[in-house]
């Protein structure tokens, strides 16, 4: 929605929704997380239960990958960042807007929270590596920020049900826990 005033518009064209999502610096565009289409072999089931207004869920059903995407807000064109996995549960984007910050257990088994670990992603123009894992320590990781400067990352990691802020080097060196 145009703050100036105007209709609102889609931006997305995401069939499962969108999970999450942040501007980038510039605010030309949108980093956004959600789940791969589905082919339409699988597809054509979920949309007789939308009818339906069936929205059981079933334990152990089909997974689908969380994925990457970014959407120019001017032109409204989405392209695939990341394929993701199964488990990507939270991100946050650098300030600089070229990496990506996320935590995933990567099997997307809800009962596997204990094994989320912290990655980071390089999505600048021509960056060709996959994620690399930046605290594979036990202990879930969940909800990454990025420190202002871009040189740490802040997360909430649990072990044996306690929950505490720890900061660490966007290398994987000098973890440090805050609380």
């Amino acid at each position: 929605l145009p703050s100036a005033g105007g209709e609102a518009f889609r931006l997305t064209q995401s069939k499962e929704g969108i999970r999450s999502f942040e501007w980038t610096p510039d605010s030309k565009s949108i980093i956004y997380l959600t789940s791969e289409p589905r082919t339409p072999a699988s597809q054509f089931p979920q949309d007789e239960k939308r009818k339906q207004k069936n929205d059981a869920v079933v334990e152990n059903g089909e997974k689908l990958r969380r994925q990457f995407w970014v959407v120019n807000v001017e032109e409204r064109k989405s392209d695939l960042i990341f394929p993701g996995d199964f488990g990507i549960a939270d991100f946050s984007l650098s300030p600089d807007g070229l990496q990506i910050a996320f935590t995933s257990n990567e099997t997307g088994e809800v009962n596997d929270y204990h094994r989320h670990r912290l990655f980071v992603l390089d999505i600048s123009p021509g960056a060709s590596t996959g994620p690399i894992p930046i605290d594979c320590r036990p202990g879930s990781k969940f909800n990454p920020r990025w420190s202002p400067d871009g040189s740490r990352i802040a997360f909430d990691r649990r072990e044996n049900g306690h929950p505490d802020i720890y900061s660490i080097g966007v290398n994987g060196n000098n973890l440090r826990q805050v609380t």
